[in-house]
């Protein structure tokens, strides 16, 4: 079976996601024609850390920054529902970046919810959160699908002994799974930051399930290795621990390696213990017309947005969201394509 194609697409898209990125984050040689704050969630050392940064030297006043959630329904933000305040502790910003870009960053504790599920995560400021050397208030401007000043956010529900958990427990422990279009394992030691991506084929032999309480994980849905699909803040994930392959280098060492999900619904979207099938080969780009929709799933794994096994089966498109030109989407009839548009090529 032929599902290398999968590895050059995602290090074209990662490359274009790089160029965004710089876009997107102030540049020496770049100007605004307004200067504002941005508040970037990130995940670092198991915590949640905001980076906030601005175009030019600025300065910030903690206390008037707050947090609330807003939930989601049929996955989406229920944009109904007025937002929840949220209890949060904030750490002692720690000012990096250069002189003329300073960049803040600080650690941040989130309480859970009364019930639990997705949210939508916002950090929300008070006019005089942000200033100008000389006084002026700066505004802050959200970015929600990047993670700029609002993210999605998994709280589990945990009560009851875990029947989540144990359920995923009972499917894998001690058995061989794959990993729909593939999965990057990352290196499970403080301090180390990389990861080695496998193939669909690869058989992954999981050694242990865990439910890593007190820990927060930034997660995605899908197979991709970006950024532009659907991503989020999972508190408590769960930590499927993979055994080295035979074919592991010398000087990975004795590395544990681990994929993490958010639940039950995030491991079924990506990871299986059933068996591997038999597809022909394909060159090219690697969805054609009359697949099925299970070969579809094993080749490029589920669509990278908020959903579930069963509310993506439900759909007869399937939308794959990358940075232009890499989007592509695939239509189904009766579980067979009937339609694909393949991502584009850079000029």
């Amino acid at each position: 079976m032929q599902l290398h194609e999968r590895a050059s697409v995602r290090f074209a898209r990662i490359a274009a996601f790089a160029v965004a990125l710089c876009a997107l984050t102030p540049q020496a040689g770049s100007a605004q024609r307004q200067q504002d704050v941005r508040i970037d969630f990130q995940v670092s050392d198991a915590t949640i850390r905001l980076e906030v940064f601005s175009s030019a030297p600025f300065t910030i006043d903690p206390a008037a920054l707050h947090f609330s959630l807003r939930p989601y329904r049929n996955f989406a933000v229920d944009t109904a529902t007025p937002p929840i305040a949220a209890a949060a502790t904030l750490g002692t910003p720690i000012p990096g970046g250069v002189p003329q870009r300073p960049i803040y960053q600080i650690t941040v504790s989130v309480a859970p919810p009364a019930k639990p599920g997705m949210y939508e995560l916002a950090a929300d400021t008070d006019p005089a959160f942000a200033r100008t050397v000389n006084g002026t208030s700066l505004p802050v401007r959200r970015f929600p699908s990047a993670g700029i000043g609002a993210i999605a956010a998994w709280w589990p529900d945990e009560r009851g002994g875990d029947p989540g958990l144990r359920a995923i427990q009972a499917r894998f422990t001690g058995r061989v799974a794959h990993a729909y279009g593939g999965v990057v394992r990352t290196c499970d030691v403080p301090g180390e930051s990389w990861g080695t991506e496998y193939r669909a084929e690869t058989p992954l032999r999981v050694e242990a399930v865990t439910r890593e309480q007190g820990r927060v994980a930034l997660l995605r849905e899908g197979a991709g290795a970006g950024d532009y699909g659907f991503r989020f803040i999972a508190f408590d994930p769960i930590a499927i621990r993979i055994a080295n392959p035979h074919d592991t280098p010398p000087s990975y060492g004795a590395c544990p390696f681990v994929v993490r999900y958010a639940d039950p619904w995030h491991v079924e979207t990506g990871l299986t213990v059933a068996v591997l099938p038999k597809f022909s080969a394909t060159h090219g780009f690697p969805v054609r017309r009359g697949m099925s929709r299970d070969e579809v799933v094993w080749r490029m794994g589920y669509p990278d947005q908020y959903g579930t096994v069963a509310s993506f089966r439900a759909l007869d498109r399937w939308t794959y969201v990358e940075p232009a030109p890499y989007a592509w989407w695939v239509e189904f009839e009766n579980d067979r394509v009937v339609a694909v548009q393949p991502p584009g090529n850079l000029p």
